[in-house]
């Protein structure tokens, strides 16, 4: 969690714009050309995995909201105390 707190501080620190958006200021800013190529090889494949099983998106939907309960429910944890 820490890493992405970091991560978070310093996208607010160093974008460029307040409109600009952090999957914009991840791919200008943090990767080099091979984690772009990486990064455009993954999307191109989960984009050829849900085309041909569509029925996974709702079941990834699904988890998304899962996980980001499971967060949720860390983080609260944590400043609790």
């Amino acid at each position: 969690m820490k890493f992405f707190r970091d991560l978070k501080t310093d996208y607010l620190e160093s974008r460029f714009s307040v409109h600009e958006s952090f999957a914009e200021w991840f791919l200008k800013r943090k990767l080099g050309f091979w984690g772009k190529i990486i990064f455009a090889y993954l999307l191109w494949l989960v984009w050829i995995f849900f085309f041909s099983h569509p029925h996974y998106i709702i079941f990834f939907f699904y988890g998304v909201l899962l996980l980001s309960l499971i967060i949720m429910l860390i983080e609260w944890w944590k400043f609790r105390k």
